[in-house]
């Protein structure tokens, strides 16, 4: 995969603002986290993808699981040190897991919440493989990504010269890469090599029309 060293907008603004969305976080019980830690084995190695400040590496802990987390955002990885979050973390891209770090085949299982989004359908593509390096044949795999609503006219999403979305915020320009369907989301693995398990659709709470598609699926064996 080649290398990218570039921080995507979302994650600065993640650092920046760490303390704020971590104390949201610890508030919102995410509603498939049980069901994920049902599928790993007893005592499996699961890597949270995008761990930001910790909460659901601690919580696999705390449910037998051996767990480690990846993180770009400096400032995330800051609050789970001040929040008290066990586990092994690693302040790093993870679009570009080094072998020596994280070996072929090492993982019972992936947990990628809200990762991919910062990212367009290419380099969410290229992360996938990478991704699929370190999971084990048959593991484990839970991932999301937003996807458009049903209306046909999203005027409030603007287009650069590249061909990519955003949205403009305080001034400021940030990436919105939304999938165009929930066939789309599931394809994306399909294509990788998975089979998707469970689907599960839901609204994004935004004043936009977006849905959000949490994903299970497992890796051929």
């Amino acid at each position: 995969m080649r290398k990218n060293t570039e921080k995507p907008a979302n994650v600065q603004d993640q650092s920046e603002r760490a303390e704020e969305i971590a104390g949201f976080i610890e508030e919102v019980d995410h509603p498939h986290i049980d069901e994920f830690v049902n599928r790993v084995p007893e005592g499996g190695k699961v890597l949270d993808l995008g761990c930001g400040h910790g909460k659901h590496v601690d919580y696999f802990i705390q449910h037998g699981l051996e767990a480690e987390g990846v993180d770009l955002a400096e400032g995330m990885l800051d609050e789970k040190e001040r929040r008290g979050k066990k586990g092994t973390y690693y302040e790093q891209d993870f679009r570009n897991l080094p072998e020596e770090q994280f070996a072929d085949n090492e993982y019972d299982a992936l947990w990628a919440n809200a990762a991919l989004k910062f990212y367009p359908k290419q380099e969410m593509k290229e992360t996938l493989q990478e991704w699929d390096r370190v999971l084990k044949p048959g593991g484990e795999f839970y991932t999301s990504f937003k996807v458009k609503g049903g209306q046909e006219d999203y005027d409030w999403l603007q287009t650069d010269e590249d061909g990519n979305e955003f949205v403009q915020r305080d001034g400021e320009d940030y990436p919105r890469y939304l999938l165009d369907s929930v066939d789309e989301a599931e394809q994306m693995l399909e294509d990788q090599g998975y089979e998707v398990q469970e689907t599960h659709v839901s609204d994004d709470h935004t004043d936009y029309d977006i849905q959000v598609v949490n994903l299970f699926a497992r890796k051929e064996e």
